[in-house]
């Protein structure tokens, strides 16, 4: 897909199978309406779940936002989704807000 507010997408393989991804988007800042931030998306298939390979994603994606020159990165889990929680915390984000709107634990790593 063409979407211009995507700013990179990384693809994990293991075997020669595509086994999971991770984006950096431009999305909305809910404290600044006139501005965005950059934030970290990730999923893994299910039958590769558990074994480090979001953490891998997740980790990965930071250390491209730190080199491009991004001050912050933002991400969000849902509540029920103890794992991805994990995998941001692994990853060195910390909690900014346990009550978003959406239904969402929002975290932060400062770069």
């Amino acid at each position: 897909e063409n979407d211009p507010k995507m700013r990179l997408v990384l693809c994990a393989e293991l075997d020669g199978e595509v086994v999971g991804s991770g984006r950096l988007s431009e999305v909305p800042d809910p404290d600044a309406p006139k501005r965005t931030r950059l934030e970290l998306g990730y999923v893994v298939r299910a039958d590769h779940a558990g074994r480090g390979i979001a953490t891998e994603i997740a980790i990965g994606m930071v250390e491209e936002a730190r080199a491009r020159g991004h001050d912050r990165l933002y991400a969000r889990a849902a509540r029920a989704h103890i794992a991805s929680q994990r995998v941001l915390e692994h990853a060195g984000f910390r909690i900014a807000d346990r009550t978003g709107e959406d239904g969402a634990v929002h975290y932060v790593v400062a770069l």
